[in-house]
């Protein structure tokens, strides 16, 4: 797609749209988001659709342009007035009343919002909290690692952006975040995980660094209020978003706890092929009750698994699986939809969609306030059953399949007033029609939480699989295990899934682990990846005890250092860096359980300088006796020699030259006793200590 002027020429770069690998069935179509960015004088897009490395006629049906900025904000005009710890201001926007609160806490300023219909119509709200600010130049943070510069002369806009179905964009972190280096400074946009709104974080120069929410409302079904809350404040420069997210985690009580059990989500697997799980990495055993003796045996997390998001049954072979049956995974049940159930379009019409092969899935409401013949209570009724293996005893936890998905039904708007009426969460509008509906990836999150609330006060677990489309970042903390997906996922969704799952446990399923056919380098790739973010790679079809010996030695090289990765946690700021921008450097935990992990992205073997910062990291100490204590030994845990790597002392910062081979990871750790360090040219003590 490219934006063109009314002359032809392009006012900004092509922008591309996800490439479809996946052909429909005859009769069918498929549907492509792309996020374009309009710049003044653009008067058309021009779309382009190509075949790539195939032969085939592809047609276009049309395509709708959905506009995420109006022609003007109206502004609420009120009184401000100081109030004990901040201020408070009360205002109106046309029947729209807007009382806000804001307060200092730290360095942020906390802000919670109600915003009220007084009218009686339907209304389709934009809200923007705006922080006025001049950033032109001055760096916009997309990740932990992309940024980009803030230029006047663009006239764009600047964020991180997901595209939804139905025309809406979120940002799938819960912050944005600006820096410069000179004066040095750093501010951020916050809102909560657990706040579940549409919300998008942006800067724009002559409107400030702001946060902006999709609200509908209601009256008439008693939906005219919307709570909000976000903060703004101040970050260090020098580690860009890094900062942002180290200081978000206690701002909105989103650290994670000690972190639960570590390995790998497996399913379809046969015992006899894997007689020693643990060592293989193996933990989350997603059929556990085909097998519960052996699961038990080797203390694995036994789980059953549900797709509760709505209906899947066969048109074309009926017989396959019982019609309006809960689609068999895991819960096996006969669960028709009821009336009150069914996501309906602005025509009030059931929605459900079909695939290639026939299969049609209608997607439901899991609102447990629905009443007694909903979708929930059918659930919940069967639920008690379901977690409990063949024998009646208890299994340890629930995992939820599809969360976030289009296709698993949590991305459409759904327009039933019953479902309206009983939303807790401030509803959603249509990028369409403009009209007020609850988007079912906020409609699900109440049976997600209830459910989740539940097995923790039974001492369960909460485990659900987030697929790469799924940008819901308000998911994340009703999961105590974190899922990436069922194929591949890549390091920008592990990096997500990281920053916001913080020490929790993340795995995969990777279809390719286990096969006869997978090249050396590219196993090595899926096993550094994981090193990186710190997530284990399981598998689906683990039959075969042959291929389980080809593949051996790397999971008894890599699957200890991922459990002591994750012992120690994930940090965003590494206080250490590289002098190479194509090594890349994540850090776990602290002191003796300090873990430095390299990353070189080149297929050559890169030497660097590593500088860290001792303090921060907890390597010196001081005794009683006021002796100082530095732990200046490294090894790294992935080197069969555990040849020593000793840091020079500089000023306040301490220094090692490193050669990290190329394609290749490194996990730097303090020298222990128990590593069985060799081919030292200095005594191997664990310290040197001085007066």
């Amino acid at each position: 797609m490219i934006p063109l002027d009314a002359l032809g020429r392009a006012t900004a770069e092509l922008q591309a749209f996800e490439p479809n690998t996946m052909a429909p069935a005859d009769g069918q179509w498929t549907e492509r988001t792309a996020i374009v960015a309009s710049m003044p004088g653009t008067a058309l897009m021009q779309v382009w659709v190509a075949l790539e490395n195939a032969q085939g006629q592809v047609e276009v049906s049309g395509a709708t342009v959905i506009s995420h900025r109006g022609a003007g904000a109206t502004p609420f005009t009120g009184n401000l007035v100081a109030s004990e710890g901040g201020a408070r201001f009360s205002g109106r926007a046309g029947d729209l009343a807007l009382t806000a609160a804001y307060r200092r806490e730290g360095e942020a300023i906390r802000v919670r919002a109600e915003v009220t219909a007084e009218g009686e119509a339907d209304r389709a709200v934009v809200l923007h909290f705006r922080l006025p600010l001049d950033a032109n130049g001055w760096t916009w943070w997309e990740n932990l690692e992309a940024s980009v510069l803030v230029s006047e002369a663009a006239g764009r806009e600047y964020a991180n952006l997901r595209p939804l179905r139905g025309g809406h964009l979120v940002s799938p972190y819960p912050l944005g975040c600006l820096t410069r280096p000179a004066p040095a400074q750093g501010l951020a946009v916050a809102v909560p995980l657990t706040q579940p709104v549409l919300t998008r974080l942006s800067y724009r120069q002559g409107e400030g660094l702001t946060a902006t929410f999709d609200l509908g409302f209601a009256p008439r079904l008693g939906q005219r209020r919307a709570v909000l809350e976000l903060a703004f404040y101040d970050t260090d420069p020098a580690w860009g978003m890094r900062s942002a997210l180290q200081r978000y985690y206690p701002l909105f009580n989103a650290a994670t706890p000690t972190p639960g059990p570590a390995g790998a989500w497996f399913t379809a697997l046969d015992p006899v092929a894997a007689p020693d799980p643990v060592r293989l990495g193996l933990m989350f055993d997603e059929q556990a009750s085909e097998h519960i003796a052996w699961s038990r045996n080797h203390k694995l997390v036994t789980l059953t698994s549900l797709l509760p998001w709505g209906l899947l049954q066969h048109t074309r072979e009926p017989d396959l699986v019982e019609a309006g049956a809960l689609y068999p995974v895991g819960v096996v049940a006969d669960v028709p939809m009821p009336p009150e159930g069914a996501v309906l379009d602005q025509a009030g019409r059931p929605v459900f969609w079909r695939t290639a092969d026939g299969t049609e899935y209608h997607p439901w409401s899991t609102d447990p306030d629905l009443g007694s013949d909903s979708p929930a209570a059918r659930l919940n009724a069967q639920l008690a059953g379901a977690l409990r293996a063949p024998d009646g005893e208890p299994l340890d936890g629930l995992l939820f399949h599809g969360i976030g998905s289009a296709w698993s039904g949590w991305q459409t708007d759904d327009y039933h007033e019953a479902h309206l009426r009983a939303s807790d969460a401030p509803l959603s509008h249509s990028r369409l029609t403009r009209r007020p509906v609850v988007y079912t990836a906020i409609g699900h999150l109440e049976f997600l939480s209830r459910q989740a609330q539940r097995l923790r006060s039974q001492r369960r677990l909460a485990m659900g699989s987030i697929e790469e489309d799924a940008a819901v970042p308000f998911a994340v903390p009703w999961l105590d295990v974190l899922g990436a997906g069922e194929s591949s996922p890549s390091e920008i969704h592990l990096m997500w899934l990281r920053a916001l799952g913080h020490h929790r446990t993340i795995t995969f399923l990777e279809p390719s682990l286990l096969s006869s056919s997978l090249l050396a380098d590219d196993e090595r790739g899926i096993w550094q990846r994981a090193l990186l973010w710190g997530a284990f790679p399981g598998t689906a079809g683990w039959l075969s005890g042959r291929n389980v010996d080809l593949h051996r030695s790397l999971f008894e090289t890599y699957v200890p250092v991922l459990r002591d990765l994750t012992a120690a946690g994930w940090e965003p700021i590494p206080h250490a860096v590289v002098n190479d921008a194509a090594v890349r450097l994540e850090r776990y935990g602290f002191r003796d359980d300090l873990y430095l992990v390299l990353n070189n992205t080149t297929s050559d073997t890169r030497t660097v300088t590593l500088t860290l910062d001792p303090q921060a990291l907890g390597l010196v100490t001081v005794s009683a006796a006021g002796i100082a204590e530095r732990r200046l030994l490294f090894v790294d845990r992935l080197s069969r020699s555990k040849r020593a790597i000793e840091l020079r002392v500089a000023l306040d910062r301490w220094q090692a030259t490193v050669r990290v081979p190329g394609r290749g990871v490194m996990v730097l750790t303090p020298y222990k006793v128990d590593l069985d360090l060799e081919l030292l040219d200095t005594p191997p003590v664990t310290t040197i200590t001085e007066p």
